[in-house]
């Protein structure tokens, strides 16, 4: 019983390692290496699915991989990924033209490209907040920070993604100079993605949080996310108000937004345009 237990040990301590090594891209060294860590081809699928990958799909790795002893299942999955990605990458440069036709179509706004079809990231209204205690301030003579926070209803936004390299677009409306209704107070001189932030919430029980200031008597008053929460992006031009935005890096799993930067110095409670990655 307790050898059988050792064994069982053992086993999560490679599988866990193996992952937090290959975490980021999987590759064919990876499947083979959590086969031989003992996993099941149900799981090891499943973090295809999820995990972004670094496929050899050739014959010769193929007969390589089946050597190795991989199922087919696993290695049709591996094919799957690799052939989605290619076709995801052709859409983005061979069918960019399509893209800007759909979207000035569907009007202004975030979208998501979802399988070569392009779905609207809706905006959410923050409320804010002053999270912090004034009898404690006080006891500390001013040195204990009163945060200001954004919050969001709800742990979860309703658009979920099951990939972590997500495609977006922004189509501003060039004319205006705006983004899907964004209040005109904040939002009204932003033309491109470079005026927006890319945050991980800090989720509680019943909401989604953004720290956007802090204040105290010594330091005084200051206002920005913590870099911590930041994540980054990149875009590109496709036509005149609209834009490819791209990560280059995979998102772990958690709750995201983007956020005008402009809206954290204004007195409105901005809107947000919330995403989650499972």
């Amino acid at each position: 019983m307790f050898k059988q237990f050792f064994y069982i040990i053992i086993l999560v301590f490679i599988t866990a390692n193996i992952y937090a090594q290959n975490s980021e891209v999987l590759t064919n060294k990876s499947i083979i290496d959590l086969k031989t860590a003992g996993l099941g081809k149900t799981t090891i699928i499943g973090m295809i699915t999820k995990s972004a990958c670094k496929f050899d799909t050739e014959i010769k790795d193929i007969v390589s991989l089946k050597k190795e002893g991989i199922e087919d299942d696993i290695i049709n999955a591996m094919i799957d990924k690799v052939s989605k990605k290619e076709s995801t990458n052709v859409s983005i440069s061979e069918g960019s033209s399509k893209i800007v036709e759909d979207l000035r179509k569907q009007g202004t706004g975030i979208y998501y490209l979802n399988n070569g079809v392009l779905q609207e990231v809706e905006p959410t209204v923050c409320s804010q907040s002053k999270v912090g205690s004034s009898l404690l301030t006080s006891m500390t003579y001013g040195l204990t920070k009163v945060k200001t926070k954004s919050s969001v209803s709800g742990s979860k936004s309703n658009l979920q993604l099951n990939e972590r390299q997500p495609f977006f677009y922004f189509y501003f409306n060039s004319d205006q100079k705006s983004l899907n209704q964004q209040a005109s107070q904040f939002v009204t001189n932003a033309t491109n993605p470079n005026e927006f932030m890319l945050i991980k919430f800090d989720v509680k029980k019943s909401e989604r949080n953004i720290t956007v200031g802090s204040a105290n008597l010594y330091e005084g008053a200051s206002s920005g996310v913590d870099a911590s929460n930041k994540r980054s992006f990149k875009f590109k031009k496709l036509a005149s108000g609209i834009y490819e935005v791209y990560l280059e890096n995979v998102l772990e799993p958690g709750e995201y937004c983007f956020m005008y930067a402009g809206s954290v110095t204004a007195n409105t409670s901005p809107k947000v345009y919330d995403f989650g990655i499972q």
